[in-house]
Formats: structure tokens, C-alpha cells, sequence
């Protein structure tokens, strides 16, 4: 179902373009919302059927029947939460980025090789995300979303976004390198409360540094986003080991990342055995698979929730294949070096997440004692 905000465009404070209307999909922020709860491993909700009987179903435009909590504390934490949820639909299917990896405090995680470093700048809370688009697209950037019930407008949570979004600089051999800087501000409208009648989205995106970043350098960037981003699924997913193996390749040299095949879930899908990362969003929540065979895991879902869960899966091939830098150059998958006169621009890509048909796949088993070579292949 389409859902409206009033949406107005800035850079840097300055009105490139408003009055406008803009779309997005209920599905679309369900869908965003599924991959921020997974990341920040939260419990979920189905949330395209939660937020539907929220919304207001006497208008096209995206309305609460009442305001996200009666007890502040409360409406400010599930503001700011959905917040994230239609930022990050919008940074998805109008700002074109497909890589999402959450920032936490010890930003030397963010750390990549050879020498790419993050560093805070500033006093305060830090942002929300570093994004990456497909390879070819565009550059990574920093992004922090602010969701609000201020009657007065957008204008105070814009603010703060901006300044919260500055707040990480990116380093190479000393030099700070050029970011764009995604401020985020939603500001809900509730039914039947004329100071929340209309709903905005207004996006502001300055972008600061020394230099621009060279070839090499976004290659390297928009490896280390891609595999924070894998690596913040699988802790969410509940794929623990896996998590810190690809969170310790962004600090290594491309191409040499190693996923232990136990680690992972065996499945048979119509194209052949695949490697997987897997999880079950239902309506109590994520289910994570145990190790073991997959068989009563699979028909215990079915049992339980009947049609009411959904099967979400990652392919070890697209993990490596991140971390092989494929897409930007021209090279079998597998190839361990890569070079400038390489480079191709690739089309655009999914962040990653299939949804599977639990009716269509076969869940062989997580670390059984089957040889995953041909899956890993």
C-alpha cells in the first residue's frame, strides 16, 4: 500500500526543491524494518501488517490513528525507531543504496585495509549508519535518521541530524576524505490532531572533506561497508562465528576471506545446494535455526505458524563475493587481486537478502557433516 510524505530537499540548509509529494510502499519500510531489527538484533514483528492497522485508512498519506505511545519516554523511543525504518526505506528505493552497516560505539571497527580509518568528530551521539550503493553507483556516506511529533515542524530534528550526521570523518593517509552526509527528518502526522496533520520527509545531504577518494580507495571503502553490513546480519541472525570472520576480513587484504561451511545452513533450493545464512521471521519474532539437521526445524515453522513465516537467507557467495571485490573488476569469482584498469561499472545489485518459500527450499542442516565444497564453489 503507498503511503505519502510531504518531502522537501536540501544541501547543506539549503532548499533545493519542496512542496513536493513522495512515495514509499508499506511493504517497502516493512522491509526495511525487518533488516534494522535483524541488525540491531531486536525482537520482530510482522511489521507490514503491524503498521497497517496503525496507519490511518481514511487517507493515502502515511498518518497514525494516534501518536506511538502515550508516556514519552515511549513515543520518543518508537519515533525514533521507525524513524530508522522510513529512512531507511527511502536511502533504499529513492537514494539508491543497497549496503547498511550500523555504527557503534568503538568506531575502529569500521577500520579497513589497508589504512582506510573512522574517527569521531565531535561531542555527541554518533550517527546511525554508514551506506554504500551498488558497486559503480556512487560513493559510501554517512546517514542519521530522526523521527518527531514536534507540532512546530521538521525543522529542529533536521537540525539535529545534521549535526549528529558529522560527527564521523573518514581517513586515509592522513588526509580526510570527501563524504556526503544523509540528515534524515520525519516528522509524523496523527489523526485527528491538527498540529500533526501532514507528514514530512525532508532530506538534507552536505558533503565535506579534504580531498575526493581515489579509485582504490572507494573500491576499499565500498568492500568494508559491504562486509559491516554481512557481518551485523550475521550476528543478528544468530551466526555468530561467521560474524567475526567477515568482521576481521575488512582488515585484511581483499579476496582471502574464508567462511567455515559448519557455520552455515545447507539448503536445496531449485538451482542446487547453497550455502546460507538463514533465519525465521514469524509473528512472535526472529527464530534463529540451531545447529543440527534442518528437517523438524523446518517442519516445526510450518506446524506452528502455518503461512504466517517467512524464510531469510544470504548466500556465502555474495559475502565473498563482496569481499573479492568482483563486481568492480573484470575476474572470475575467486580471483584474489584486483587493479585500476579493471574497473567496470557494475549494474545495480540487492543488499544481499533473499526471501526464501518455505515450501520450495529444503533445509538440510547447519553444521552437519556434509562436505559444502560444491556449495562454497
Amino acid at each position: 500500500m503507498e503511503r505519502f510524505f510531504s518531502h522537501a530537499y536540501f544541501e547543506d540548509g539549503v532548499l533545493q526543491s519542496g512542496g513536493q509529494t513522495l512515495s514509499l510502499t508499506t511493504s517497502q519500510i516493512a522491509g526495511a524494518a525487518m533488516r534494522e531489527i535483524i541488525q540491531l538484533e531486536l525482537s520482530a514483528s510482522p511489521f507490514d501488517i503491524f503498521m497497517t492497522d496503525l496507519l490511518d485508512s481514511t487517507t493515502d498519506d502515511f498518518r497514525w490513528v494516534a501518536q506511538l505511545g502515550q508516556i514519552r519516554e515511549t513515543r520518543t523511543a518508537l519515533s525514533g525507531l521507525f524513524g530508522r525504518f522510513v529512512a531507511r526505506a527511502y536511502l533504499t528505493h529513492h537514494a539508491g543504496f543497497q549496503f547498511f552497516e550500523p555504527i557503534q560505539g568503538n568506531l575502529a571497527t569500521l577500520d579497513a585495509w589497508p589504512d582506510l580509518t573512522f574517527h569521531r568528530d565531535g561531542k555527541g551521539d554518533l550517527p546511525d549508519w554508514i551506506v554504500a550503493p551498488a558497486p559503480g553507483q556512487g560513493s559510501i556516506a554517512i546517514a542519521e535518521a530522526k523521527g518527531s511529533h514536534n507540532g512546530a515542524g521538521p525543522w529542529a530534528a533536521l537540525d539535529q541530524a545534521r549535526a549528529q550526521a558529522r560527527r564521523v570523518k573518514v581517513m586515509s593517509d592522513g588526509a580526510i576524505l570527501q563524504v556526503k552526509r544523509y540528515a534524515l527528518a520525519t516528522r509524523w502526522a496523527v489523526a485527528d490532531n491538527p498540529r500533526l496533520a501532514t507528514p514530512y520527509l525532508w532530506v538534507d545531504d552536505p558533503e565535506d572533506g579534504e580531498r575526493a577518494a581515489t579509485i582504490t580507495e572507494h573500491m576499499l571503502l565500498h568492500r568494508g561497508v559491504g562486509l559491516g553490513h554481512f557481518a551485523a546480519f550475521a550476528r543478528g541472525m544468530g551466526f555468530g562465528q561467521t560474524a567475526q570472520t567477515i568482521a576481521q576480513a575488512r582488515q585484511d587484504r581483499p579476496g582471502f576471506l574464508d567462511l567455515d561451511a559448519s557455520d552455515l545452513v545447507l539448503v536445496e533450493t531449485q538451482a542446487g545446494l547453497r550455502a546460507m545464512m538463514v533465519v525465521a521471521i514469524t509473528p512472535g519474532g526472529v527464530v534463529r535455526m540451531p545447529p543440527g539437521p534442518g528437517g523438524a526445524f523446518q517442519t516445526g515453522l510450518r506446524a506452528v505458524f502455518g503461512e504466517d513465516v517467512h524464510l531469510l537467507g544470504i548466500d556465502a557467495k555474495t559475502i565473498l563475493s563482496v569481499d573479492q571485490l568482483d563486481a568492480f573488476a573484470e575476474a572470475a569469482p575467486g580471483r584474489r587481486d584486483f587493479n585500476e584498469a579493471d574497473l567496470i561499472e557494475a549494474p545495480a545489485r540487492r543488499d544481499g537478502m533473499e526471501v526464501l518459500d518455505l515450501d520450495a527450499v529444503a533445509l538440510i542442516g547447519r553444521g552437519v557433516p556434509i562436505d559444502l565444497g560444491p556449495a562454497l564453489g
